[in-house]
């Protein structure tokens, strides 16, 4: 499944492991769900650092996060890969 922006691919992620924009921002050091949200409507883009802890957080390929693609699940990590 591809989501065509950085904002839409954060809002899949979060919501297919019910994770509401208050427990990502409270994941994040220094991220309020303001943030989050503001993310996620593609108003404003989450720093490098941010980005990686999102991808801790969500639980997925930093690559996919910044341009797409295909999600796949790798056993051996436990966590979505860019395909």
């Amino acid at each position: 499944m591809k989501s065509e922006t950085i904002g839409k691919r954060i809002r899949q992620r979060r919501t297919e492991l019910k994770l509401t924009q208050k427990d990502v921002a409270n994941a994040i050091k220094g991220v309020s769900h303001v943030a989050i949200s503001q993310w996620e409507s593609d108003t404003t883009k989450p720093n490098s650092e941010n980005l990686v802890d999102l991808s801790t957080v969500l639980e997925c390929d930093l690559l996919w996060l910044l341009r797409g693609g295909r999600l796949v699940f790798k056993r051996n990590t436990g966590k979505y890969w860019r395909e």
